[in-house]
């Protein structure tokens, strides 16, 4: 079996919103291509400092020491930055925390947050989930050119664990007061767990970040994306 045939997979790359250059579609059927541009030579070569800068030590962040899960897997928390605090507006900071175990013996969790665009293509293979497989969103090709590939901090094989997005939700209030005056639907950024998803639905919470998020000054553009991957042992 051809190995991009297997489960009718989807490829697709990562979202980008600044770009000189055009990505050529592969030709490949029944691929789904969510990212066609990509950055030019100037910002690529930052990108690494970049990442290294305000990356994973900022907005995603292990908690404690790594445990051990079922069968002697690695399992860890992390947290998640969605909203800085802002001052002016008395808005407090918002974070995400969620635990992860690994799926195999000898795994390992990558945190990071990488500036758009990324520059990754997916693609759903079936991974090991202790001594069964599983469907899951696995890093295919880091490419050339984009900011995934600069940090040097994903691997091919990585597979995805978790991802922030941008969703519209509704503020909470009683029943009375939602149908006779529904809160509006506001965007804003949140964590979405990969695990167990359809593919297509993963695919369109990366994208979502090309969204912009709604904060009281306006709307505010998301310049970067925190994710955690699991590792395989090589």
């Amino acid at each position: 079996i051809h190995p991009r045939a297997l489960l009718g997979r989807q490829r697709t790359v990562s979202k980008a919103s600044m770009a000189s250059a055009t990505l050529k579609p592969p030709q490949l059927s029944g691929k789904r291509i969510a990212e066609q541009r990509l950055p030019n030579r100037a910002s690529c070569r930052g990108a690494r400092l970049a990442v290294r800068a305000s990356g994973a030590d900022k907005e995603v962040v292990r908690l404690g020491v790594p445990g051990t899960g079922r069968g002697g897997v690695v399992k860890e928390t992390f947290r998640f930055t969605l909203r800085e605090p802002n001052d002016e507006y008395g808005l407090k900071p918002v974070y995400a925390k969620e635990e992860f175990e690994c799926r195999t013996v000898g795994a390992k969790l990558v945190a990071l947050t990488l500036p758009r665009p990324l520059g990754i293509v997916f693609e759903e293979k079936l991974v090991a989930d202790g001594d069964s497989r599983v469907p899951a969103v696995v890093v295919d090709e880091l490419v050339e050119g984009g900011n995934a590939l600069a940090s040097g901090l994903l691997q091919v094989g990585d597979i995805l664990r978790a991802t922030t997005a941008v969703f519209k939700t509704r503020g909470k209030v009683d029943e009375l007061s939602y149908f006779n005056n529904p809160p509006p639907e506001i965007a804003q950024k949140v964590l979405m767990v990969a695990d167990g998803q359809p593919f297509n639905r993963v695919m369109a919470a990366i994208v979502s970040n090309g969204d912009p998020i709604d904060s009281p000054g306006g709307p505010v553009d998301v310049e970067a994306v925190s994710m955690v991957l699991e590792r395989p042992a090589q």
